[in-house]
């Protein structure tokens, strides 16, 4: 079975370039490649899963930054035309801004800490959607009320 976590992180593997750093096409095809067999549970070298992790926490956090930079443009939009179509697309980015942001943290704490399992797991990913999903409730109510 699939990790959705990994596999997401995967995708998102662009963002970092647009954010933070610049990969030859051959490193993000490499990097992608090992996080979806990551994802697959299929054995990768322990030093390749951890450079590919690294790189994959770059992708989540350009895709924070997205997230982040959408949710205020949202905001600010909805105080000048269309408020209740802008507040819940506030809410919207501001869950993807906690999502990522909360896989990052967990994938980030599982590469440094020496006492938890280094390779990710599923419940890293649903833990990430319910910060995601609570975060986007709270910023809708608040817009809302």
């Amino acid at each position: 079975m699939r990790d959705p976590g990994l596999v997401l992180t995967a995708r998102v593997l662009p963002l970092a370039v647009l954010a933070f750093s610049t990969y030859s096409d051959e490193e993000l095809a490499r990097h992608r490649a090992t996080l979806t067999e990551l994802a697959h549970h299929a054995e990768v070298p322990e030093q390749e899963a951890h450079d590919s992790l690294v790189e994959g926490l770059q992708g989540l956090g350009g895709l924070a930054i997205l997230g982040g930079t959408l949710c205020a443009m949202f905001v600010w939009l909805s105080q000048r035309a269309a408020y209740l179509p802008m507040s819940v697309l506030a809410a919207v980015s501001t869950g993807v801004l906690g999502f990522a942001g909360m896989l990052a943290a967990i994938y980030g704490a599982r590469l440094t800490w020496r006492g938890i399992a280094p390779r990710p797991r599923r419940t890293d990913f649903w833990l990430a959607v319910a910060l995601g999903l609570l975060g986007a409730a709270f910023v809708l109510a608040g817009r809302l009320a």
